[in-house]
């Protein structure tokens, strides 16, 4: 992967938001040899990122995915609306990554790749702190004729091989190397992540990292199957990789259509993040620090819901599966899914298949005949919205189901997790995720917050 160089024409972009290039600001000459070699047709349809090609230019949809690729002679950078560093730590807490080394900051260039640069400042750190700490090492079995015998004289082969040479043993043992999985993920992640910066300071920092590990590590390719593979390696003895290998997996693993699946390769430079997942790991971490783990369930399966009455083809019913199911207070459970998507602005309407999901999510739930969307925003001022389910025939019915769609102000849920340590944060903490879960209306808890911030 060719490298982005220093002098690049940033151009920041917004989440959700339409924009339009002309070929001569791209500085692209040849429209349709550039966007055949890029397969650019094939991002029409793609729900992360559009770019359709017209004679005039590009068109580029920009949606929940954050992140930067190289067009032309720019390159687009798609930010969050959180800053920097806020969202760094955000991103730590949602992946249980290190709290964010605050003297490494030295190296981070804002005008640049954004958080990109946080996320391999972050990779640089976990290294260092790996190499620290000593790299793992395997025992690897070696056969070898050794002048010096080690481990267990192989008889066999010496009496057919050496004996008549008697210039050395056949032994049988086992060596500690460094030229492992782990290693050698980490060295690939840190190798890749260095041609991904155009922060200079930052990329010689990731070579000299590169230089050392290589001296004894092999560099691979990163595959998806490598990091399904590395899981089994993580024990005891070895989790304090776990950091690194997640961040590594964050950045090497680009989104399908960035990659050519003919030579595994990738088809246009650059870097997405999903925004979606990230919302949905953060707010499964606060649930389970403020409720308990006990109350919380990550995508449970909801099953009966839908089955087969002819079933010509044996296929298993389909099987709902929410983001969270939380039990509440009274022993009734809560289905919630998150969205990262600002409902609160008009301009961002509710798409109609996520109301479609949750209103099923809601029927299927007989005591509490509700489900929840939690959807991030900056607007201290929103307020859910309710959604009732009118189904003909059940027009008399005492208590119908309902959808609520819920804000998650991203400044209270920061603060709050800025200041975990604190016992009083830790008591508003769970306060504010209670407030999530119950049918009361979230703009009471919001008031609450924004008089005792004022006092």
């Amino acid at each position: 992967m060719m490298s982005i160089k220093a002098n690049n024409n940033f151009k920041p972009l917004k989440e959700w938001k339409e924009y339009s290039f002309s070929w001569a600001e791209l500085n692209i000459h040849q429209p349709e040899k550039w966007v055949k070699e890029n397969n650019i047709d094939d991002f029409e349809k793609n729900k992360a990122l559009k770019i359709n090609p017209s004679i005039n230019g590009l068109k580029i949809k920009t949606s929940s995915y954050v992140g930067s690729i190289k067009l032309g002679n720019i390159v687009l950078q798609i930010k969050p609306k959180i800053l920097d560093l806020k969202f760094m730590n955000l991103i730590n807490y949602a992946f249980d990554l290190d709290d964010f080394n605050l003297s490494r900051t030295s190296l981070y260039n804002s005008n640049q790749d954004g958080f990109l640069e946080l996320l391999l400042i972050q990779l640089l750190y976990q290294v260092e702190k790996i190499i620290r700490l000593g790299l793992y090492r395997e025992y690897e079995e070696m056969r070898e004729n050794l002048k010096s015998p080690k481990g267990k004289i192989d008889f066999q082969t010496y009496v057919r091989r050496n004996f008549i040479l008697k210039d050395s043993i056949s032994c049988h043992y086992y060596k500690r190397v460094e030229n492992n999985l782990l290693n050698q993920i980490i060295l690939a992640g840190i190798h890749k992540g260095a041609f991904k910066t155009s922060n200079l300071r930052l990329r010689y920092s990731l070579i000299d990292k590169v230089r050392l590990l290589n001296e004894n590590v092999d560099l691979i390719e990163l595959t998806p199957g490598i990091f399904k593979k590395v899981m089994l390696k993580i024990n005891r003895l070895t989790d304090y990789y776990q950091p690194a290998l997640d961040l590594i997996k964050i950045l090497n693993l680009p989104p399908d259509f960035l990659e050519d699946k003919t030579n595994n390769d990738y088809l246009l430079q650059g870097f997405f993040f999903d925004m979606n997942l990230f919302f949905q790991n953060l707010l499964l971490r606060f649930f389970y620090n403020t409720l308990g783990e006990n109350r919380v369930r990550s995508e449970v399966s909801v099953k009966n819901i839908y089955s087969y009455i002819s079933n010509p083809y044996k296929r298993k019913n389909p099987i709902l599966r929410p983001d969270y199911v939380i039990i509440n207070k009274t022993g009734n459970s809560i289905i919630l899914d998150a969205k990262y998507r600002d409902l609160s602005q008009k301009s961002l309407p509710l798409p109609s298949k996520w109301l479609y999901q949750l209103s099923m999510y809601a029927l299927s739930d007989l005591k509490s005949q509700q489900s929840i969307i939690l959807y991030p925003t900056s607007n201290l001022n929103a307020k859910d919205s309710k959604v009732q389910i009118n189904i003909p025939g059940f027009e008399k019915t005492s208590k119908k189901p309902f959808v609520i769609i819920r804000p998650v102000v991203w400044d209270i849920i920061s603060n709050y997790i800025e200041r975990k340590s604190e016992p009083i944060i830790r008591k508003k903490s769970k306060i504010f995720a209670e407030s999530l879960i119950r049918a009361t209306p979230i703009e009471e808890f919001y008031k609450k917050y924004k008089l005792k911030e004022s006092n």
